[in-house]
């Protein structure tokens, strides 16, 4: 796979993946129902425990649900980040100040 991905793309395959395995293997863990109550509940519990449809509780659907998660999560860090950066370099105040800041903070790491 590396052969048709770069690195960043390869790396987000990397973590589907292991999202994917994770899932699945809370599923079989737990069977298809999630009943175990010692265990913490996920969003893959509230969904195997719901009233929906049995089709829509399938692990293949139940992962859809977890990637969509964990997507808006990674969506919605990057946006503030890449917004901050933004702000951070296109202001010459706030930059110098945040340089500033770095630097006495290698000092005292030191």
């Amino acid at each position: 796979m590396s052969k048709i991905a770069n690195k960043n793309t390869l790396s987000f395959l990397q973590l589907s993946q292991k999202i994917d395995n994770d899932t699945e293997n809370l599923f079989g863990s737990l069977g298809t129902s999630f009943t175990n109550e010692e265990k913490p509940q996920t969003v893959a519990h509230a969904i195997a425990n719901s009233k929906l449809p049995p089709a829509e509780k399938a692990l293949p659907c139940i992962l859809t649900e977890v990637h969509v998660i964990v997507g808006a999560g990674l969506e919605t860090a990057s946006s503030v980040m890449r917004l901050m950066v933004y702000h951070v370099f296109s202001n010459t105040e706030i930059k110098q100040e945040v340089r500033e800041q770095r630097s006495c903070s290698a000092r005292n790491s030191d």
